[in-house]
């Protein structure tokens, strides 16, 4: 059967995304020593305001560059997810790392936003327009890839590349249980 013309160009869009993507992966290389990466410190999180009593939490490395990554954390983690990464990239990139409403401590109800798909990606929307960004490469994990690909579909002038950040199932599941399982460890060996 063929495809609705709606469906295949989704498809031609993702592929150009995908080619995009693959181009940029290869020019991140990791240049940082281990002092500089210790000795790096997050810009603190700052309040955006937008039309209609929305609002969010950003935090922007502000360096000047060409590129800009623009990360998106998942559920029901926040901005902080980033830090790392952040130190590894954020000296040769313009980083901004979007904490979503209601992952940032305070409640998701703003104004007029609803939490729905089409409101994350108005957000997103306006906070590139607020900040001036250009040239994003969508840095996503879990949740975030969601609202990622929502905005690379609906703005694809804006987006060079999408990096979606995932583990294999059986390593998220190990990784989970470790982090239950070792403190239930080291509290048994304290107190028997």
């Amino acid at each position: 059967g063929s495809r609705p013309p709606h469906g295949r160009k989704k498809q031609q869009q993702g592929k150009e995304i995908a080619k995009i993507t693959h181009r940029n992966l290869a020019a991140f290389n990791l240049t940082l020593s281990n002092k500089e990466r210790k000795s790096f410190k997050r810009p603190p999180l700052f309040r955006v305001d937008l039309p209609e009593g929305v609002y969010c939490y950003v935090s922007d490395n502000q360096v000047e560059s060409p590129q800009t990554i623009l990360a998106i954390h998942g559920l029901p983690r926040s901005s902080n997810e980033w830090a790392s990464l952040q130190g590894e990239l954020g000296g040769k990139y313009r980083w901004v790392s979007v904490s979503l409403p209601g992952a940032d401590g305070e409640d998701e109800r703003r104004g007029s936003f609803s939490g729905s798909a089409e409101d994350l990606t108005q957000l997103i929307l306006q906070v590139v327009s607020k900040l001036k960004l250009s040239r994003l490469t969508l840095c996503c994990h879990s949740f975030g890839s969601i609202v990622g690909r929502n905005f690379a579909h609906a703005f694809p002038a804006l987006v060079e590349g999408f990096i979606n950040l995932r583990l294999r199932p059986w390593l998220r599941r190990l990784i989970t249980r470790l982090i239950a399982i070792i403190p239930a460890v080291i509290v048994i060996m304290i107190y028997g």
